[in-house]
């Protein structure tokens, strides 16, 4: 269990320490020329914050793999739309922050919110905590 628990955990790290380029890059010389929210978090909170939420949906995506019978049974489908939601968030860093493209990053965000609601409630068709583990993505 924990070797498979570090597999799914560990694949959404490692997106943060690469997509951790294009955000370090642009920063400095674009996003802090963007007009922000004043409720907007300081930028040292977005790195534990997604560190967690990351761990989090590795963990729900291991809770459905493990108790819905893997990509065989009824955790297929779960999966998939997981798989699509994840590749949006790992979309949308290059989009804002590599291609500097805020309209194009709201698209993305918006897919994104669709695809993350979908994912947690087929989460919780499987497993009801890994559908709750991904309450704080969607409110992030």
């Amino acid at each position: 269990m924990v070797q498979w628990l570090m597999v799914f955990s560990r694949a959404h790290n490692k997106y943060i320490i690469r997509s951790g380029y294009f955000t370090r890059k642009s920063i400095k010389t674009w996003y802090e020329t963007l007009k922000k929210p004043e409720w907007r978090p300081p930028n040292w909170v977005f790195a534990p914050v997604w560190t967690s939420l990351y761990t989090g949906m590795g963990y729900a995506s291991y809770l459905v793999y493990k108790e819905g019978g893997g990509f065989n049974g009824p955790a297929k489908l779960p999966l998939i739309a997981y798989g699509t939601q994840l590749a949006l968030n790992w979309a949308w860093t290059p989009i804002f922050f590599g291609y500097k493209n805020v309209k194009w990053g709201f698209y993305a965000i918006l897919a994104l919110d669709v695809s993350v609601v979908t994912c947690g409630i087929m989460f919780a068709e499987v497993n009801k905590t890994a559908g709750l583990l991904f309450i704080p993505v969607y409110i992030a």
